[in-house]
C-alpha cells in the first residue's frame, strides 16, 4: 500500500490539484457564460410589457408612453400586452412565471402588487416581495377626498363633524370596487378620523366618478386623472390630498398630513417590474434607459397631460415602496375586517 506521505504521491498531488481546480474554474466559467452573454447582448429581440388591465386606462397609458421611449433608447420594439382579469392577478401571474431574461416586464401598481395577495391569498398565489425584481417607479398620483360641488362640506372637518354627529350610516363613501386602493384608502381615513362612513362599491372608475357627480355618495377618493376636469368645471370639489406633500396637479389643496393626520399617505403608483432572478446587468440596462426616457421633456409633457406626477425611483426605493404599501394595506384589511368575493 502506498502511503499518503510517499514522495511519489506528494509530487503528484500539486499537478492533480491544479487539474481539479482548473476543471472547476472552467465549469464555473461555463455556468457564468450564459448570464454574461445575456447581459452583454441585451436586448436583441422585442421586449413585452404586460399590463394586467384592459386598454385605455391609466396603467395602459403609462406603459405605452414608457414603452415608446424604451424602444427608442434600446433599439428594439417594445410591445404592450394587455392581459386583464381577476383584478390584475392574471397578467401579474403571467409575468411571475415568465423567463427572468428581461424580455417580459410588468406594469405594476398597488392593486395586484400590494393589496390582492392579502385580500385573495389563494387567487394571488405569488409573493409580492420575493417573486419580482423591481426596476423603477415611473409616475404616481395621490387620491383626493372629493365631494360634489353642491355638498355642504367645504373642509375635512365639516365632513368629520357631520359623520360623527349622525353616527354610522349617516354618510357614505364610494370606491372603484371592493379591495381597491380607493376602498382601502377610505377605510384608512375612517380609522384615522374616527368616522364610520359606509362603503359603497362601484364597478370601476367611470361609474364612481358619475356617482359622485350625481351626489349618489357623500364623498369618495378620486385621483386627479379622473376628477381634475370636473373640479375645473366647478362640478366637484377637493377637500384634501392623500399625498405626503401637496400635489402639483392641485397645489392649493392641503394634504391630510397638513390637517393633522400624521403619516397618512395613499398613492397610486405605476412602475416596471421583472420576474425574480432577472440578471442585475439587465435590470441596470433597463433602469438607465428608463432614466433617460423619463427625463425627456416630450415624455414629461405627455405624462403631465394625464395629471400623473413624475416620481422616477431606484430599484431599491421601489422595493421598499412595495414592502411598505403591502404592510399598510394588510393591516387595513385586517383591522377593518374587509372580506370580498374572489376577483
Amino acid at each position: 500500500m502506498t502511503s499518503l506521505n510517499d514522495s511519489h504521491c506528494g509530487a503528484a498531488r500539486p499537478a492533480r490539484l491544479a487539474a481539479i481546480i482548473g476543471g472547476a474554474l472552467l465549469g464555473l466559467s461555463a455556468l457564468a457564460a450564459p448570464a454574461a452573454a445575456l447581459a452583454q447582448g441585451y436586448p436583441n429581440k422585442p421586449i413585452h410589457i404586460v399590463v394586467p388591465y384592459p386598454p385605455g386606462g391609466a396603467a395602459d397609458t403609462t406603459a405605452r408612453l414608457a414603452g415608446k421611449g424604451l424602444s427608442a433608447e434600446l433599439g428594439q420594439p417594445v410591445i404592450v400586452e394587455n392581459r386583464a382579469g381577476a383584478g390584475g392577478v392574471i397578467g401579474t401571474t403571467h409575468v411571475v412565471k415568465a423567463a427572468p431574461d428581461g424580455y417580459t416586464l410588468l406594469l405594476g401598481n398597488p392593486g395586484p402588487n400590494a393589496i390582492l395577495p392579502s385580500l385573495y391569498p389563494e387567487a394571488a398565489a405569488y409573493d409580492v416581495v420575493k417573486d419580482f425584481t423591481p426596476i423603477a417607479v415611473l409616475v404616481d398620483t395621490p387620491y383626493f377626498v372629493t365631494v360634489p360641488a353642491k355638498s355642504p362640506f367645504h373642509s375635512i372637518q365639516d365632513l368629520i363633524d357631520a359623520d360623527k354627529r349622525g353616527g354610522k350610516g349617516a354618510l357614505n363613501y364610494g370606491s372603484t370596487g371592493n379591495g381597491g386602493v380607493s376602498h382601502l384608502g377610505g377605510e384608512l381615513f375612517n380609522m384615522a378620523a374616527g368616522t364610520s362612513s359606509v362603503h359603497i362599491p362601484y364597478k370601476g372608475t367611470s361609474p364612481l366618478t358619475l356617482g359622485v357627480l350625481g351626489s349618489e355618495v357623500d364623498w369618495a377618493m378620486l385621483t386627479a386623472m379622473d376628477a381634475n376636469a370636473h373640479v375645473a368645471d366647478g362640478k366637484l370639489r377637493y377637500l384634501a390630498a392623500t399625498s405626503a406633500k401637496r400635489s402639483p396637479v392641485s397645489p392649493d389643496t392641503p394634504t391630510l398630513q397638513e390637517l393633522g393626520f400624521d403619516n397618512f399617505e395613499v398613492n397610486v403608483w405605476y412602475g416596471l417590474l421583472a420576474p425574480r432572478g432577472t440578471p442585475p446587468d439587465v435590470v441596470q440596462t433597463l433602469w438607465q434607459a428608463l432614466k433617460k426616457v423619463m427625463a425627456d421633456p416630450e415624455i414629461q409633457e405627455s405624462f403631465k397631460n394625464t395629471n400623473a406626477v413624475l416620481n422616477f425611483s431606484t430599484p431599491e426605493e421601489f422595493a421598499e415602496l412595495i414592502r411598505s404599501d403591502s404592510q399598510q394595506y394588510a393591516e387595513v384589511i385586517k383591522k377593518a375586517g374587509i372580506q370580498a368575493a374572489q376577483p
